[in-house]
């Protein structure tokens, strides 16, 4: 099976669809089913440690908006070259193609799910992706779900027939502990008394609900709050407002912008938080959940699809925008004996069994199958 992988951007990639790619392609470009491998893939990702494969043929581009770019024009002539069997596209931007199906994923349910506030052209461009998703839905010959709440809104937002959706979790991956790494700019009083959440900053990850907590936490309960993550360029407005909004409540001590961190500061946060809290108001999967529950952090979750069914019972829940609800699971957590925490550690990586690189891409192989056979 001649397979080729599509990856459009409109400006960038977030970690979490850098470390999807840099899981499935090597997975994909070894499978016994698969007999060559054609990948479009933005300047911006590093292709070097996949350089070594014979079986895949590279086309870097340049990230391009959501209109066509001489970019597309020049995938679309290396596409027609190639001739694949099927295409996938794993952030559901189709390209013109010669006639071969395509399978696509569904990765950022914000376009379609989230009706909460943002800037306004980040509305424009939400709405934009949207319309790109919709018709990226009904031109494909199967759909990957990451999660069942993606799934049921498929089938009830657009109209997709059931046996037309795959659904397939994504993987965790593994940190080597040996190499953690603390970042610089958490205290290094902080260790193992601070609550840590990660992620793009952008008004649909709901900092708000941790920051309106933080004053009413006291020293004995909390050291402080590690952010991680970096906003885009037209979400820095927004960021402002949030580091200015935690100056005027005299919290600037209590709250650490640690921007990216790499693999192994983030293995560090993870290992010696006191919680990790995550406040997404709609996710599609949600992998840095994984990677906490695969770390054995106690996680606490808002009650937002698809956070309960990623976290199952290895979380606190606590309802978005209710205060004394996120504190509430707080306490609950400050109150565990060092006896429960062991054991919902063991219960957390134990649930993150549940996800695996090596079952996805099993699954995504399955899916390119089925849109060959059906074509």
């Amino acid at each position: 099976m001649r397979v080729a992988i599509i990856n459009i951007t409109s400006g960038g990639m977030s970690n979490g669809y850098r470390r999807l790619l840099r899981n499935i392609i090597p997975g994909i470009s070894q499978h016994s089913s698969v007999s060559e491998l054609f990948v479009s893939i933005p300047d911006s990702f590093d292709i070097s440690y996949l350089k070594h494969s014979n079986t895949i043929r590279w086309s870097v581009s340049k990230n391009g908006l959501l209109s066509r770019t001489p970019s597309d024009q020049r995938i679309e002539k290396s596409l027609e070259l190639f001739s694949p069997d099927v295409i996938f596209a794993p952030n559901a931007r189709i390209i013109r193609n010669n006639g071969a199906p395509v399978v696509t994923m569904i990765q950022n349910m914000e376009p379609i799910a989230y009706d909460g506030i943002n800037p306004f052209f980040e509305k424009a461009v939400n709405w934009a992706r949207y319309r790109e998703v919709s018709k990226s839905i009904h031109r494909s010959k199967r759909i990957i779900a990451i999660s069942g709440f993606v799934k049921e809104h498929l089938i009830n937002g657009f109209n997709v027939p059931l046996e037309k959706i795959g659904l397939i979790y994504l993987g965790t991956e593994s940190l080597n502990s040996g190499n953690y790494m603390k970042p610089v700019t958490v205290s290094d009083t902080w260790a193992g008394k601070f609550l840590f959440t990660a992620g793009s900053i952008r008004p649909a990850r709901g900092l708000e609900d941790l920051l309106n907590v933080l004053q009413h936490l006291n020293a004995s309960e909390i050291s402080g709050l590690a952010i991680a993550g970096e906003p885009s360029p037209r979400m820095q407005s927004y960021y402002q407002d949030l580091k200015s909004w935690v100056q005027r409540h005299g919290l600037s001590d209590k709250v650490c912008w640690t921007g990216h961190l790499n693999d192994q500061e983030m293995g560090w946060c993870y290992q010696n938080c006191y919680a990790f809290v995550m406040t997404s108001r709609v996710e599609s999967f949600g992998m840095v959940g994984v990677e906490a529950l695969s770390h054995g952090c106690v996680c606490i979750a808002a009650n937002n699809p698809c956070l309960p069914e990623i976290f199952g019972e290895s979380a606190f829940y606590y309802s978005m925008k209710d205060k004394g609800s996120l504190i509430k699971a707080i306490r609950s957590a400050a109150d565990l004996t060092s006896v429960q925490r062991i054991e919902i550690s063991g219960h957390a990586k134990k649930r993150a069994l549940n996800f695996s690189w090596d079952a996805c891409v099993e699954k995504i192989i399955g899916e390119l199958k089925k849109a060959v056979e059906n074509k």
